[in-house]
């Protein structure tokens, strides 16, 4: 049964993959990422773990660029992490910049006209 599985398993695989080939390619690629993005970061912390633990968090004494890239290069999903944070906070402003700014003045000239136009259809009445 066991047997059985495999195969139908590897047949529905197959099947999706030629079915939606760059579905297929872009799942693989990003798992395939992730896994070692999470194989980098893991081998780092356990070297600092080993080595020095003096490392195991960027300098705050002093600052050298040097050592900092280092601490981001061994941590991809820790700067993934970050990044996302640091979208998610600057999302609702960048929102309300884009709505404010650039959108409303179009919305507020649009909605001008349009209550003109029912101004003069009450004026005609």
């Amino acid at each position: 049964m066991s047997l059985q599985l495999k195969t139908v398993s590897s047949h529905y695989i197959r099947q999706t993959a030629q079915r939606r080939p760059i579905t297929s390619f872009v799942a693989t690629a990003s798992l395939t990422a992730f896994g070692y993005a999470s194989y980098i970061e893991w081998k780092a912390d356990r070297k600092l773990s080993e080595d020095d633990r003096n490392l195991q968090s960027i300098p705050r004494n002093h600052y050298d660029p040097n050592a900092i890239a280092n601490y981001w290069e061994q941590r991809p999903i820790s700067v993934a992490k970050r990044v996302c944070g640091i979208i998610s906070e600057l999302g609702p402003v960048a929102g309300e910049y884009v709505w404010r700014f650039h959108c409303q003045p179009w919305v507020g000239a649009k909605l001008e006209r349009i209550a003109d136009g029912f101004r003069d259809l009450r004026g005609n009445l």
